[in-house]
């Protein structure tokens, strides 16, 4: 092979895209190419409710274990993991129907682009 036509200097072969068709927001779908799963949409707000679902239920019992003293726990400690735990669990529950209403909106484009 010449040093004229090593691999980097070689133009790149020219992509075949017929039957690909542009979706806002710059998502191609191909001709076999199915739509995301509901999962893929809703799954860090899930995941941000479980984490802040748990770590708020961790706060209350820290802070009955604290009132009660039933155990020898700092007194920080409950309303710390209380707050984070809200923090967590109203993000996630704004969230979803932000996702929510993303979703109907890309519908919507969806189908007036394939009306054109």
């Amino acid at each position: 092979m010449s040093p004229a036509t090593s691999p980097a200097q070689q133009p790149l072969a020219e992509e075949n895209t017929e039957g690909l068709r542009v979706i806002p927001r710059g998502t191609f779908m191909g001709p076999g190419v199915t739509e995301r799963s509901k999962w893929s949409y809703y799954h860090k707000p899930i995941t941000l409710l479980v984490f802040g679902g748990i770590v708020f239920l961790v706060g209350i019992l820290y802070t009955t274990f604290y009132f009660t003293k039933y155990l020898d726990v700092p007194y920080a400690l409950g309303p710390v993991f209380l707050s984070i735990g809200l923090i967590f669990l109203v993000t996630g529950l704004v969230w979803l129907p932000i996702i929510t209403q993303s979703i109907r909106r890309k519908g919507l484009l969806r189908t007036m682009a394939a009306q054109d």
